[in-house]
């Protein structure tokens, strides 16, 4: 008594390898995977009317088609898995029906779930950026795979996702690994119960952030990108390249001499003084205009703004643009410089010409 049933027992471990395979389905293309019946052609096929059958259902049928076939296979034995492999396969089948909100947050949840119990663990900083960061990829990847809606549009804002999120892991964890250790996080991490609150707020980040892809995965009707989807394609690679050069060119200079008595002002630095975060804001809220049409489809295909599903994916690069400007990131940044070189006429001059977030025109002067 007390004990849990194997049977029903979902190990996160046996997930790993069905989002593998249906990473690997989704890359091939679902017309070359068997279809179920075959695998199990004695098993009542699917509804055959299509009348009948919901817009969600269909969705689901098609764009999840490889998961159900890897479920049916579990089912039958021929993976040789047995209890909580069904479970495991049951819950990726849940997922796809929930759409790709639902895989967007199990998925984040997950990955910061992961790293609360690493950092519990081990108390190291090595993960931190690479988990919390690394989940956009996953999730936004998987959502498209598994839930299967919003046609091209949805394809083109998965890779925008996992772009920036692999771009950004990937220099914060060479960051931390030639740092060695993250000053912000030791008092994050000192106690149990801060732990579990930042990564509770690191999970919260992750489901509020993809909330323009996540939403757009599980539209039933591709809307067609037109101008506003081309726009916005190109607004997130502005942003993108603004913000990993920014990014390369403050650690270039952090490598250098003059670091240790001076402010940054070289190169993207020189048009702003927080461009980083310029480029931040820029890519999460061309994600949402890319969204926005796709989820406005239901009222007539315009941007309706009075859609709610436009009005919930507009939180992400609301609540980007308040993190950054007003909690973390800019307040944060202006407060470490000014302690520093607040009576430094050179710092004061910069502050004077250069703009806090917009970059100015690198051919315009301000006086």
């Amino acid at each position: 008594a007390g004990v849990p049933n194997s049977a029903t027992m979902l190990r996160p471990s046996l997930i790993l390898p069905l989002l593998v395979a249906a990473l690997a389905q989704g890359a091939l293309g679902f017309a070359h995977f068997p279809d179920c019946a075959a695998l199990r052609p004695h098993l009542r096929p699917h509804a055959q009317s299509t009348q009948t059958a919901s817009p969600s259902f269909h969705r689901w049928k098609t764009g999840g088609r490889c998961l159900e076939a890897a479920q049916l296979r579990l089912r039958g034995g021929g993976l040789g898995w047995q209890g909580p492999a069904r479970a495991a396969a049951s819950a990726v089948s849940s997922l796809a029906m929930g759409g790709g909100l639902a895989t967007g947050a199990a998925l984040v949840g997950a990955a910061n779930f992961f790293g609360f119990a690493v950092t519990v663990l081990t108390n190291t900083h090595f993960l931190t950026d690479l988990l919390g960061t690394g989940a956009f990829a996953v999730a936004a990847i998987a959502s498209v795979v598994i839930s299967g809606g919003g046609g091209d549009r949805a394809l083109i804002s998965g890779a925008c996702v996992a772009l920036w999120s692999f771009r950004l892991a990937g220099f914060l964890l060479m960051r931390i690994l030639s740092t060695k250790t993250d000053a912000r996080l030791s008092d994050a991490f000192a106690t149990t119960g801060k732990t579990a609150v930042f990564w509770s707020l690191s999970g919260l980040w992750g489901f509020i952030t993809l909330l323009p892809h996540s939403l757009l995965t599980g539209q039933a009707t591709p809307v067609p990108l037109g101008p506003v989807g081309y726009c916005a394609t190109a607004m997130f690679v502005l942003g993108w390249l603004f913000e990993s050069v920014a990014d390369a060119q403050k650690w270039n200079w952090k490598q250098t001499a003059e670091a240790k008595t001076t402010f940054c002002d070289t190169g993207l630095w020189k048009l702003s003084r927080h461009p980083n975060y310029f480029g931040e804001i820029t890519v999460w809220v061309s994600l949402f205009l890319l969204a926005a049409p796709g989820l406005a489809s239901a009222g007539g295909g315009a941007i309706a703004f009075a859609n709610w599903k436009v009005c919930l994916a507009a939180l992400s690069p609301a609540f980007v643009s308040f993190l950054l400007l007003k909690v973390s990131g800019v307040p944060l940044a202006e407060k470490r410089y000014d302690e520093r070189f607040g009576t430094s006429e050179p710092y004061l001059a910069y502050k004077a010409r250069t703009p806090l977030l917009i970059p100015r025109l690198p051919f315009t002067s301000r006086k």
